[in-house]
């Protein structure tokens, strides 16, 4: 019998749907490289000093000890704030392969990055991917193997859905407190989304529904009186219902993604230059709105609408380089997996020599006081 393999993965502390979906592709990618004996452990991508979360010494005592491998997922952003970085040290007391995924630099902040700062992280993982060619190029300066490979919910299509019934237009909402916005401008978000609804009945979307992906974002659906909203926590529903409309329009990164991934049309409202350089990488910015302009954003999204008949036969032209995204991220992942085999056989070995010696008390890692601005939260922690 083969033993499992246990990875742990320090992701985004989102909770959310999609963040789940985003789960599901990960350990679905794991299971394609290692097989279906896999055991993963979520850890907090963000330090609260409990010890389980982020990359610390301490987490990194308990992945040596007990773990064959480490995922990080995550953003890059400057500056980050201290309960959010992440201790540059750690990496270099790693004992197990490590593999870096759905790395975002956003364009804002990329110039004041120092690439010697991630050095200690891009040099010691097996594989780096990106999500845009800004997080590719800071990687690849600090020394890694970095290439582009497109977010996991770019291959949400590999996740069986549980089937909803057709619908017409969804409103993919998040709570304007969560978008990072000036707050004058949060508040014409609501206003915003009535002359949205209002547009697309006029274009004859009789049926028009807002999606919830958090529970944050129910107190705001629940103000539309006239509105139905839908909220799950189940990921396979949350597909279902996505890939059941005949529109899509959204906040959300990752319900435009998998609306892509699905051929679902959609249009895609942005507040992040993260989740604008995702989808100006995937070829995908022609139906992405820009949410700063309070006044153009309903008028915007209509326009984008108008567009969506080019939307399905500019998807088959970009397919090529998606395929790519695909490719190189199987690559990485199996790189990643047979760094954790020869681990995992070398530590056995080492086991077998060192029977019937004494234990040696193990001491745990120091925590270091270095520490780099790598912000490891959800592209929907963006304001996406």
């Amino acid at each position: 019998m083969t033993p499992a393999f246990t990875i742990y993965c320090i992701r985004p502390n989102a909770s959310d749907v999609g963040q789940l979906t985003t789960d599901l592709a990960l350990r679905q990618r794991l299971e394609e490289a290692l097989g279906p004996r896999v055991n993963v452990v979520w850890l907090r991508g963000i330090c609260d000093g409990f010890g389980r979360s982020g990359l610390t010494s301490r987490t990194v005592y308990e992945i040596n000890m007990f773990g064959h491998g480490l995922v990080v997922c995550g953003d890059t952003e400057a500056p980050a704030e201290p309960k959010e970085a992440v201790e540059v040290e750690a990496a270099g007391q790693l004992e197990v392969p490590m593999l870096m995924c759905g790395l975002v630099a956003r364009s804002r902040t990329v110039a004041g990055l120092d690439p010697t700062q991630y050095e200690p992280l891009a040099t010691r993982s097996t594989a780096v991917l990106g999500n845009e060619p800004g997080a590719v190029s800071l990687m690849r300066a600090a020394g890694g193997e970095a290439a582009l490979g497109g977010p996991l919910a770019l291959f949400s299509d590999r996740i069986e859905a549980t089937p909803s019934e057709p619908s017409g237009a969804l409103i993919a909402v998040r709570n304007p407190g969560h978008l990072p916005l000036e707050p004058e401008r949060r508040g014409a978000v609501h206003g915003e989304v009535r002359a949205l609804v209002d547009r697309l009945r006029a274009a004859g979307h009789d049926d028009v529904r807002l999606l919830c992906q958090d529970a944050a974002d129910l107190s705001f659906a629940a103000a539309y009186s006239d509105l139905e909203y839908a909220y799950t926590t189940d990921p396979y529903q949350w597909l279902g219902l996505l890939r059941g409309a005949e529109l899509v329009v959204s906040f959300r990164l990752e319900a435009s993604l998998a609306c892509a991934a699905s051929s679902v049309p959609f249009i895609h409202l942005t507040a992040d230059d993260g989740g604008r350089a995702t989808l100006l990488a995937l070829g995908l910015d022609p139906w992405t709105v820009e949410l700063r302009d309070s006044v153009a954003a309903p008028i915007d999204v209509m326009e984008a609408i108008e567009r969506l008949g080019e939307q399905a036969e500019h998807r088959i032209e970009t397919m090529a380089n998606w395929g790519n995204y695909d490719r190189r991220t199987g690559d990485a992942f199996a790189r990643f997996a047979t760094a954790v085999r020869d681990h995992r056989d070398a530590s056995a070995n080492t086991h077998r020599a060192n029977a019937g010696l004494t234990a040696m008390p193990v001491t745990p890692l120091t925590p270091q006081e270095t520490r780099i601005d790598l912000k490891l939260s959800d592209i929907e922690a963006d304001g996406e």
